[in-house]
């Protein structure tokens, strides 16, 4: 039985990292792996407008053919931000120091464009992740968000990309708390 598409959230910093055929790079290669997984086993990927602008002026080269081969398979999906009130208060709330808050804030579109599909995000940014991870105590609306970075456990990550990228605890931000 084929598995369902999931709609999965990619941030900037993997469009950014990803290599060509010719990257020696782990990040670089690893990343490429990913995206082109993506493109080839069922995934679609949601891009807010603004991640969208991000997107356009870091990606890379290998990224930006990539896109448009997602473009022509309908598999990218650009859409107005949303915002969830709730969310913001959260993080409000969880940050110590503006400067988490701050960090928080400028991926809390992630979080939002996630929220509204399949609450998939696959990002190179731990810190940030982390950051969400210690504000899901105080939001329901964090715990059940899907946080992947594809340059760890690389393997596990595309193995569950295959399988048809499902929800697991143990890749939730809340799971942690």
């Amino acid at each position: 039985m084929k598995s369902k598409s999931k709609c999965i959230v990619v941030d900037t910093s993997i469009a950014k990292a990803a290599g060509g055929e010719n990257a020696v790079h782990p990040m670089a290669k690893q990343c490429r792996d990913f995206l082109r997984n993506i493109l080839t086993i069922c995934h679609k990927v949601v891009l807010t407008d603004e991640i969208d602008v991000e997107w356009k002026n870091h990606q890379s080269n290998f990224t930006r053919t990539w896109r448009l081969a997602m473009i022509s398979r309908k598999k990218l999906i650009i859409k107005k931000a949303c915002q969830i009130p709730k969310l913001q208060e959260a993080i409000c709330k969880s940050s110590k120091r503006e400067c988490d808050l701050q960090a928080m804030k400028k991926d809390l579109l992630l979080i939002n464009a996630a929220h509204e599909h399949d609450k998939i995000i696959a990002s190179l940014d731990n810190t940030v992740k982390k950051l969400f991870c210690d504000a899901a105590v105080t939001s329901g609306n964090l715990k059940t968000i899907v946080w992947v970075n594809p340059c760890e456990d690389h393997d596990v990550v595309i193995s569950w990309l295959k399988a048809g990228a499902k929800a697991e605890k143990k890749m939730m931000i809340g799971y942690e708390n």
